[in-house]
């Protein structure tokens, strides 16, 4: 790993006004919530925290998955990868230096929407709300390292943010998907085998549709089986770092 390289992502995500522009989209977002709860019949906050805490992790994704894209892809078009690796820092170093600076930008993000979900909840942090902070935190470090091995994988950036919201998509899809296909209900072959398909590619994806439960704003963490959690809290942290080690494979075998 190297600091000045952490440091020079960081700075440059200070320059592009990330934070500005994700701390004003956050209370934008808290905003709204509050509009809309406002409308309801009953149990007006807890409305507005399931409708806060939904749109800003969607907002949170995108936003993230974005910034990398198009910020490797800058360091491309100006040149700055050749100047980089033309100092003494090796590929890997390179690769680990930004999965780490981008993995602060997404603890970073999550404690935005952790500060406005604090506000909206009248500053009682719960145990609920800081476990949801904390798979938050895990699932943006995943969508950050998914993003940077696309970014670095594909040339396009469009492509790059597609791929990650499309891994994403169907990482929070597994838990729907795997209920359908334990049911019974599916009479279509050709149903039933694509269901069998994503049950089997399911063993490599984490299991984001566990994190970050809305129930855990509403009724706390009591029910929680804590062997379950420490499974799914492990899960991603794994997920990443195979992540961040496929994308130093490819950047070193890479010719460019």
């Amino acid at each position: 790993m190297s600091l000045p390289l952490v440091s020079y992502a960081l700075k440059a995500a200070l320059r592009d006004r990330l934070f500005v522009s994700t701390i004003f989209m956050m209370v934008m977002i808290g905003a709204g919530a509050v509009f809309l709860g406002g409308t309801a019949i009953n149990e007006n906050d807890k409305f507005v925290l399931v409708f806060a805490s939904g749109a800003m992790r969607v907002a949170a994704v995108l936003t993230l998955s974005a910034y990398i894209s198009f910020y490797i892809r800058s360091l491309f078009d100006r040149r700055d990868v050749q100047f980089l690796l033309s100092r003494p820092l090796t590929r890997s170093k390179f690769v680990i230096s930004h999965g780490i600076a981008f993995a602060c930008l997404a603890v970073l993000i999550s404690v935005m929407m952790f500060v406005v979900l604090a506000f909206l909840s009248k500053g009682d942090v719960t145990q609920g709300l800081l476990l949801w902070w904390g798979t938050i935190a895990l699932e943006l470090i995943v969508v950050s390292s998914a993003t940077l091995f696309f970014s670095l994988v594909l040339k396009s950036s469009v492509a790059g943010i597609s791929a990650t919201v499309g891994i994403y998509v169907m990482a929070r899809m597994l838990g729907t998907v795997l209920g359908i296909v334990d049911s019974g209900l599916i009479e279509s072959d050709i149903v039933m085998a694509l269901g069998k398909f994503l049950e089997t590619i399911s063993v490599v994806f984490p299991r984001l549709d566990l994190m970050g439960q809305a129930s855990w704003l509403i009724y706390g963490v009591e029910e929680v089986n804590t062997r379950v959690l420490l499974s799914v809290l492990f899960a991603p942290i794994v997920y990443a770092v195979l992540l961040v080690y496929a994308t130093c494979v490819d950047f070193v075998r890479r010719q460019f």
